[in-house]
């Protein structure tokens, strides 16, 4: 039974680990954001953008209705934008 909860704990750990990421968005200043991972594989994954809560848009430079989506990997750094402004 020891053996199974140390797996569990060591699985669990490494998941909560791999929710937080550093991605470099070029053209983005210093800001307060948040990023939900909305898709992916081996090579890259996506994210989308919004303002940290508490976080006005006009403090985070991201309005509401238009989220930003992230491509980011080892080779991969996109940064998709449809309407609004940056």
């Amino acid at each position: 039974m020891t053996r199974q909860l140390f797996l569990f704990a060591a699985l669990a750990a490494s998941a909560v680990a791999e929710d937080v990421v550093s991605v470099f968005l070029p053209g983005f200043d210093p800001q307060p954001l948040v990023g939900s991972q909305i898709g992916g594989d081996d090579k890259a994954k996506t994210y989308i953008l919004a303002c940290a809560s508490g976080t006005p848009d006009d403090v985070c430079g991201i309005e509401a209705a238009h989220q930003p989506t992230v491509v980011a990997g080892s080779a991969t750094n996109e940064v998709h934008y449809v309407g609004g402004t940056l």
